[in-house]
């Protein structure tokens, strides 16, 4: 059975805008999903599945993540609004 996709739902442009940056964060913190899925205390399989559009992750788990990244989450919900709006521009 093929895997499930975030990217075909109405909201599919936005889901990757989070999958991107969930991505961009961890790398450049230079941590693998296996390292970060310690620290939020989460399977690979979960973070691995945020990355790649197949799960959505709430509000709760984005301020987990944040924190785990030792981000600001009001700042990096902040760059996650910036990037809707800029795409709404275009």
């Amino acid at each position: 059975m093929p895997k499930k996709s975030l990217a075909k739902s109405p909201d599919g442009a936005n889901y990757e805008k989070v999958a991107v940056l969930v991505r961009e964060k961890r790398e450049a913190r230079k941590l693998s999903q296996d390292n970060l899925s310690l620290h939020l205390g989460e399977s690979r399989t979960f973070i691995q599945k945020v990355e790649y559009m197949q799960r959505r992750m709430d509000v709760v788990e984005f301020f987990r993540f944040a924190k785990a990244l030792s981000l600001d989450p009001k700042e990096l919900y902040g760059e996650l609004v910036n990037r809707f709006e800029e795409a709404e521009k275009n």
